[in-house]
């Protein structure tokens, strides 16, 4: 059983490292080449939201030690899936659509990262801090696709660079510093006291 929960969650954590550097990616070909980006964004965007949707699903279900990248991918997982579908599936839209999704996207993973953020520190996770400024810097990129999606569309697709970027990086570091992948350690943490420090 131990050996199956931790291959959940090494496979969790290899896909949230694989998505996310495709998010790293994205970001910087969407701030290199706005133009050419805008073309493809829906669909390129819209099927990575719906794999990331679906590796936090799993993660949310991996019984991670700490639970704490993943405890509120349940309802991000699902979210990531929905807008990813829509963003497939709209092709005949606006951008409008694509920025307007994933900035209420950015949002909400940044509200909820903070949060994450907050419990790190609790745990004596050192780069708390550095987790807090790029998710704050997320959510702010995230304002301004919600807010601003009526704005160039080259200027609005190099801030859904910087989103996207930005995003990237926060989930590879969440995950790197919070996701405990150790053999053994797959029993119930509620209540429980680590003494683990990063």
């Amino acid at each position: 059983m131990k050996k199956n929960t931790t291959v959940i969650v090494k496979t969790a954590k290899i896909g949230y490292f694989i998505l996310s550097a495709a998010l790293c990616v994205m970001g910087v070909l969407f701030i290199l080449w706005p133009a050419s980006a805008a073309a493809v964004a829906e669909i390129i965007l819209g099927a990575v939201l719906t794999a990331f949707g679906i590796i936090r699903v799993i993660g949310y279900f991996s019984r991670d030690l700490f639970r704490l990248a993943f405890q509120y991918d349940l309802e991000l997982g699902i979210l990531c899936m929905i807008f990813g579908i829509l963003m497939m599936t709209k092709t005949e839209e606006s951008l409008s659509l694509v920025f307007v999704l994933s900035g209420i996207l950015a949002i909400t993973d940044s509200l909820f990262k903070i949060r994450i953020c907050m419990d790190a520190k609790k745990f004596g996770i050192s780069l708390w801090w550095l987790l807090l400024v790029t998710a704050i810097l997320t959510g702010v990129a995230g304002v301004v696709l919600a807010v601003y999606p009526w704005t160039s569309v080259k200027v609005v697709t190099v801030i859904l660079g910087i989103s996207l970027l930005a995003e990237g990086i926060l989930n590879i570091f969440m995950a790197g510093k919070t996701v405990n992948t150790s053999a053994g350690n797959f029993t119930d943490p509620i209540d429980m006291e680590f003494s683990e420090r990063f």
